[in-house]
């Protein structure tokens, strides 16, 4: 908030949206409740639409309230049953279900029948089950069996029900090992239900008490929410028949997944008064026929057809959860020849938060008459965005949301149902400028009524690490994390936020005072999971950037690898993912090569083939090529990628190819998230899980196979195979007894030995013999031998898990090498654009020899050549502009050229500095073609993790510079001053030439607020690792009012400005040493991020320290005519 000085001058406060409940506007009332005390003039103005009054009035201590009535036009909301009537809706699976619905009574008779049998009758075990339907009756379990030819269904069929019979009946062993192999090697559905009783697999063990059946069931991804025809759950059979241990097995799994949990809240019940008998029976055969944790978009489809039929005028809002959706529903539309058509025209426009603002500022432009605009998008249009032509609005009911597990480290990315308050947002979209809005909520009332009344705040369902990170720099000195989180709205967890603290330290984020470390704060500048930015920092030290760059953006967004919609494919889905991990017993080579695969498909235009044949998401891969060009600018910015030389991107990835020096960058960012193969129970351990296994997803499980002879001994094979000790994992989920690992890797001993552990091991880490024995650390041995053998061993210990028994000498020298590793990294984080020396290189050197000589001792596979190609540069996909857009041919026209300039090494803008046949465009040329000339500068801003900004002239006034030499520094009252950090000399350079500069979005509020204000605004500049300050210019204002799109060098999207050069002149540090920022934690001018504010009489002073140098009048040079 700046501190008190700036408070002390502001009245009012106002926070507008404050429903939203994201992080920072909680880290801000916190700050705001704590400030009102101290300035009794200061006015907190909370608003919202939709808000849970209470909570606030609450939380700030009885603030009086205001409510404005609003003058929004009335809407008229339908719900699922209207929908379904209105469109007359009948899916295939509905029809298949209407004939099932008359024999629900049976089903249930002969549930009960079978729930009432004694498990005595295990003589019955081997009797005929129930018969089978008629042939040509439809039944949903039997066509889940995807077989090709109906004789085989009919004969799979029976044997399935007869297996499920014999199961429930006996209750052996035998019997669920059966079904078993059904599921895993006849590509039977995991969730196939008996078709007499709807009763399946996991419910039956679930009830028989089985709890390794259920745990292999859970597994394979069989679901907790199926329920049977008495309305019971998995959990609901466990819990009737008393059997204690698979309930916990399920209530974890369902805790751990979110899914499934409607058997433990209220359900929905219609009630007699609500609904009419015709819509209860058909929303119950909707409910059969579709799952509620997906969106239906043939339903979507259907409604859009209506309403874009209909006479009636006006724009279509769709709301959907994701990307996925908007892009499939986006196919279904533009292939839909027969309503929408060219006939029928209309504008398809898709709104995302990945989506750049050009092409978003499309759907605000009003459509020609006739033609109706369809907007796709997520709750981005909920209220950030607000499209004045929209009458109707289709709300999916279901939004995106990151849930995250503390208990089991897991994180979630899936599809939820909105709040009450969410919904009634959406439904006001419509009708905002005119009366007659129509909105469909695809719910049923009931549904509606039930939802919870407001969204849960990010501060309960988001990952604590990266969030305690960001609350150090908001939290007040010496001020504990916990303390500061515990005074939200909504606090977290004590004992979970302090569960964080501790990782964060364990990570080396933190020290043990709580105080952001040197790596912590670069980890702050990078916009993903804090042990995924420590891979990145490891990978720039290592030189693999490439590759773990990639691997780090997949791990980031999300797996994209896809179930199979048939259980058919579920053997060729896992065929294709353990392809790409080449046998190197790597979840993350599979996701590298799987990406590298995906940039050739799609450069030779066969993408939709290739995603398609190995279940790839192509919007997934898209979205990692966006954050991977995002966190490259954010190195660029940072000083970790340099633009030529020692450090440039291309010596960064020296060691790409090699796949040993990959793993150990990944290792470091795993730990502690470690598994150790015990050889003598053949089995995994982790530090805090004695049981673990492989997640079926892992390429490392063992595939489906004839299993029939028992699942434990072929995973205790599968870990006996393993060539090494040690394997590194991404996350973990707990299900009973059981921890599963999933995105895991093997790696030498050597590499966790190297990398693992804290930065800085303490000095008794190496435990030499002494006596001939090791104090608390010599084991039993059956062996003299061995025992002999183990007592001229040393110890090195990482942490209290961690440790290796090692020749004394090699232990020695690891440690050295482990010492100078971390020390080289340490100077790499506080220095990251200094020059790399001869030591530097020396070690990195060492490390990689020793690290691929480990590997082959090992007997590790290696992959296949190429895993370091640099990836090809292309745009990523986030849904096409309409036909004839003007902002995309122009952006990819200059994006063409920019790529053309960089790869060519030609000056965006030649100047005389530095040759004397230099050139400038002439002046009539950039007026012409402004895009012609562009400066190429990086910027990075402090609050915001924006890329590194390119600075191009734009707009269609004049591109003559804007100098005045004579102008000195004359003090004022009425100046801010800012450090900006370009990203070369060149951008300088040019920028003298040109008048021009650009900045990141967050510099470029910091400097229109102080011209609003009125403020006379300079830039003092400085370049990435040069040592010097280069100059001060003057901020005269835009240049153009239009936002350029980033390139794929890192450029920012910051508007373009005309500057005025007072002084130019390389000032080097060692002359600022005396000055000190107070407004930047009392430290020297020197340490600034981009877009730092100086305090004005310290920004005064080093402005000062260029008069009374000539030479540091610029001359600006004038561009040939």
């Amino acid at each position: 908030m700046g501190g008190d000085t700036s408070m002390a001058t502001v009245t009012h406060v106002i926070v507008d949206e404050v429903h939203e409940r994201d992080r920072f506007s909680d880290f801000l009332l916190i700050v705001l409740r704590d400030l009102l005390p101290k300035f009794r003039n200061l006015k907190v103005v909370l608003m919202s639409a939709t808000v849970d009054i209470q909570l606030f009035v609450k939380y700030f201590g009885g603030c009086p309230v205001i409510e404005i009535p609003t003058r929004t036009h009335e809407v008229k909301a339908y719900f699922l049953e209207d929908v379904l009537h209105l469109t007359n809706y009948m899916s295939q699976a509905m029809q298949n279900n209407k004939a099932t619905l008359q024999k629900a009574q049976a089903q249930k008779q002969q549930l009960a029948k079978w729930c009432s049998e004694s498990a005595s009758n295990s003589s019955a075990g081997r009797a005929t089950g129930p018969p089978l339907p008629s042939e040509g009756q439809p039944r949903e379990s039997v066509a889940s069996l995807n077989s090709e030819h109906s004789e085989d269904r009919t004969h799979l069929a029976s044997e399935m029900d007869q297996a499920l019979h014999n199961a429930w009946i006996s209750g052996t062993d035998e019997a669920f090992s059966q079904l078993l192999y059904y599921i895993m090697s006849e590509n039977v559905s995991v969730d196939y239900q008996h078709s007499e009783t709807s009763a399946s697999a996991l419910m039956l063990a679930a009830g028989r008490g089985k709890v390794e059946v259920v745990e292999e069931l859970l597994a394979l991804g069989a679901s907790t929410a199926a329920r049977a025809s008495n309305d019971w759950t998995a959990f609901d059979w466990a819990q009737n028949f008393h059997q204690k241990e698979t309930a916990e097995v399920l209530m974890a799994n369902m805790l751990t997944s979110q899914c499934g949990l409607s058997s433990l809240e209220p359900s929905v019940t219609v009630s007699e008064h609500e609904l009419s008998e015709a819509d209860r029976d058909l929303l119950e055969l909707y409910h059969r026929s579709f799952d509620d944790d997906n969106t239906d978009l043939d339903l979507i489809m259907c409604l859009l057809q209506k309403v874009h039929m209909s006479s009636e005028e006006g724009a279509i809002l769709v709301f959907l959860a994701g990307y996925d959706d908007i892009i499939n529903l986006k196919e279904k539309i533009l292939s839909d020849t027969k309503v929408f058509s060219k006939e029928n025209r209309y504008v398809l426009f898709v709104l995302h938060s990945n989506i750049h603002c050009s092409e978003q500022r499309l759907v605000f432009n009003p459509t020609a008459p006739g033609v109706r605009k369809i907007v796709l998008a997520t709750n981005i249009a909920e209220t950030s965005i607000t499209i004045s032509d929209v009458m109707f609005v289709i709300d999916s009911g279901k939004v995106k949301e990151k849930m995250f597990d503390s208990l089991t480290g897991t994180t979630l990315l899936k599809a939820t149902w909105v709040s009450r308050a969410n919904a009634i947002q959406r439904r006001g979209r419509a009708g905002r400028t005119r009366p007659g809005g129509v909105c469909f909520h695809l719910m049923s009332r009931p549904r509606f009524r039930a939802l919870a009344s407001f969204q849960q705040p990010e501060l309960l369902r988001l990952p604590l690490q990266e969030l305690c990170l960001q609350a150090k720099l908001l939290a007040p000195p010496n001020v504990p994390i916990a303390d500061f989180l515990a005074r939200a709205p909504d606090p977290p967890a004590f004992l979970i936020t302090r569960a964080a603290v501790t990782l964060l330290k364990t990570i080396d984020a933190l020290d043990p005072w709580e105080e952001l470390t040197e790596m912590g704060l670069h980890l702050l500048d990078l916009p993903i999971e804090p042990n995924l930015g420590k891979m990145v920092l490891y990978a720039v030290v290592l030189k693999c950037l490439d590759p773990v760059l990639t691997i780090v953006c997949a791990l980031s967004v999300k797996d994209p690898f896809v179930l199979p919609s048939q259980p058919g494919q579920k053997r060729a889905a896992a065929m294709s993912r353990k392809k790409f991990s080449a046998d190197t017993y790597s979840d993350h080579m599979a996701l590298l090569r799987a990406f590298q695969g995906w940039q050739r498909a799609r450069s030779e235009n066969l993408e939709h083939q290739f995603c398609e044949r190995n279940f790839i998401s192509p919007s997934t891969m898209s979205t990692i090529l966006g954050v991977r060009g995002q966190l490259l600018g954010q190195l660029r910015a940072s000083g970790f990628v340099r633009t030529r030389g020692g450090g440039d991107i291309r010596d960064l990835n020296a060691n790409s190819d090699n796949w040993a020096v990959i793993k150990a960058a990944l290792c470091a960012g795993s730990y502690p998230n470690l598994l150790r193969v015990d050889r003598e129970r053949q089995q995994l351990i982790a530090q805090r899980a004695c049981k673990v296994r492989f997640h079926t997803r892992s390429t490392l499980s063992q595939m489906p196979s004839a299993v029939r002879g028992g699942n434990a001994a072929s995973r205790m094979a599968t870990v006996a195979a393993l060539p090494s000790d040690w394997l590194i994992y991404g996350e973990m989920t707990r299900m009973g007894p059981a921890a599963y690992a999933h995105m895991c890797t093997l790696v030498s001993p050597l590499t966790v030995a190297l990398f693992a552990g804290p930065l800085r091991l303490p000095l008794d880490a190496l435990h030499e013999t002494q006596h001939g024995t090791l104090d608390g650390l010599a084991e039993e041995s059956d062996s003299e031998e061995e025992e002999e053998v183990d007592i001229q061993k040393s110890i090195l210990k990482l942490d209290d898990w961690v440790s290796f028994k090692v020749e004394p000498e090699s232990g020695r020298l690891a440690l050295q090498l482990r010492q100078k590793l971390q020390a080289l990294f340490l100077r790499r984080m506080h220095a990251p654009a200094k020059p790399w020396s001869q030591v530097d290189e020396a070690v990195v050197r060492s490390v990689v020899g020793v690290l691929t000589a480990e590997e082959q001792s090992q007997g590790i596979p290696q992959p296949p050549p190429g895993i370091g190609q640099r990836p090809r540069m292309m745009a990523p996909d986030y849904g096409s502009s309409p036909v004839g857009s003007p902002d995309s041919a122009l952006l990819e026209m200059e994006s063409r050229r920019a790529i053309r300039r960089r790869d060519s090494g030609a000056s965006p803008t030649s100047s005389s500095r530095g040759s004397s046949t230099g050139t400038t465009p002439s002046r009539s040329r950039s007026e012409k073609d402004p895009f012609l000339t562009m400066v190429a500068g990086t910027s990075r801003c402090s609050d915001e993790r924006s890329d590194a900004s390119s600075l191009r002239s734009g707009g269609s006034g004049p591109m003559s510079p804007c100098f005045s030499p004579g102008a000195g520094w004359r003090a004022s009252g009425s100046k801010r001053f800012y450090v900006v950090k370009a990203g070369s000399q060149k951008a300088v350079d040019t920028s003298v030439a040109t008048g021009l500069w650009s900045f990141g979005p967050g510099t470029d509020r910091k400097l229109q607020w102080a011209l609003k204000e009125g403020k006379e605004v300079f830039l003092v500049y400085s370049v990435q690792g040069s040592g010097h300050f280069h100059g001060y210019a003057k901020l005269l204002g835009p240049a153009s009012t239009l936002q350029w799109q980033a390139d794929a060098y890192g450029g920012s999207s910051g508007r373009c400005y005309f500057i005025e050069w007072c002084r130019r002149f390389n000032l080097p540090f060692q002359s600022t040493r005396h000055l000190i920022n107070a407004w930047n934690e009392n430290r020297k001018v020197q340490v600034s991020r981009d877009g730092q504010e100086l305090e004005p009489r310290v920004g005064e002073a080093l402005c000062r320290l260029w008069d009374d140098i000539p030479q540091a009048i610029p001359r600006p040079q004038v561009a040939n005519r």
